[in-house]
């Protein structure tokens, strides 16, 4: 393997995995917390209702949106430059990759679940 192969992977672990896993372990700590994000919020209703099932099932989706995020966050930054198709996702993408990820592409394109109650009430 090459070194700039080495160099994704380990931007990949660091930027993406990371703090995806950072960003769980947030939310999962918000709980004991009288001030919640609106994502701990809905897993503390699910608890409070004994959904275990409900409350595993948006624990998956919302790390897997966190781990998309931030790896278009890491794009938008340019600190994991990307070409897709000959486009340079970094410059095209106008640091809004990301965003328009959380606030629109999500619901709009995927056929798995998706929590409409999280969408930005503009």
């Amino acid at each position: 393997m090459n070194e700039a192969t080495k160099e994704f992977i380990a931007i990949l672990v660091s930027q993406v995995r990371d703090e995806a896993i950072e960003g769980g372990d947030i939310r999962w700590r918000q709980l004991e917390r009288e001030h919640k994000g609106f994502v701990a919020k809905r897993w503390e209703k699910a608890m409070q209702a004994g959904d275990l099932d409900g409350l595993v099932r948006m624990i998956i989706a919302d790390t897997v949106d966190t781990t998309i995020y931030h790896f278009l966050h890491a794009i938008d930054e340019g600190i994991l430059p990307l070409v897709f198709k000959g486009t340079n996702l970094t410059e095209d993408g106008a640091g809004d990759l990301a965003g328009f990820y959380v606030d629109e592409a999500r619901y709009a394109l995927s056929k798995q679940r998706t929590y409409e109650e999280d969408l930005p009430h503009l």
